[in-house]
C-alpha cells in the first residue's frame, strides 16, 4: 500500500532529523529537564517503533509524546536556538503533522482504530 510506505518513510526521515537535533543540540549546550527528555526519547521511540508496525495504540503514543514535547517546550523557558536547531524543530514539527495527518486522515487509520463489531 502506498500510505504505508509513505509512512515509513516520514518516520525514518524523523528519526534522522531527531538524532541530528540532540546531536546538534549536544554539541551547542545541552539539554533543558534532562531527566525529562530522556522519558520523553524513550517513549519517542516506543511511539516510532508502534507507527511502522501499525499498532493500534501507534496513533495515541505518537499524539501523545508531541504534545507532551510541545509542553516541555513551553515549561523550559525561551531559549537561543543556532539557525540549524531551529530549521531542525521546524522540519520535524512538519514530518510529525505529516505522520499524525496519515495515521488520522488517510486510510492508513482502519490499522489504529479499533475493530468494529
Amino acid at each position: 500500500m502506498r500510505e504505508e510506505r509513505l509512512m515509513r518513510r516520514l518516520v525514518y526521515v524523523e528519526i534522522v532529523l531527531v538524532v541530528a537535533g540532540l546531536w546538534i543540540s549536544q554539541v551547542s549546550g545541552g539539554w533543558p529537564q534532562f531527566g525529562v527528555t530522556v522519558v520523553l526519547m524513550g517513549a519517542t521511540v516506543l511511539s516510532w517503533i508502534a507507527m511502522l508496525g501499525l499498532w493500534r495504540a501507534g496513533r495515541t503514543i505518537y499524539l501523545a509524546t508531541t504534545v507532551a514535547w510541545v509542553l516541555l517546550d513551553l515549561v523550559t523557558g525561551p531559549s537561543v536556538l543556532s539557525t540549524i536547531e531551529s530549521t531542525l524543530g521546524t522540519l520535524i514539527a512538519l514530518n510529525g503533522g505529516a505522520i499524525l495527518g496519515l495515521a488520522y486522515g488517510s486510510p492508513l487509520r482502519v490499522h489504529f482504530q479499533r475493530p468494529q463489531p
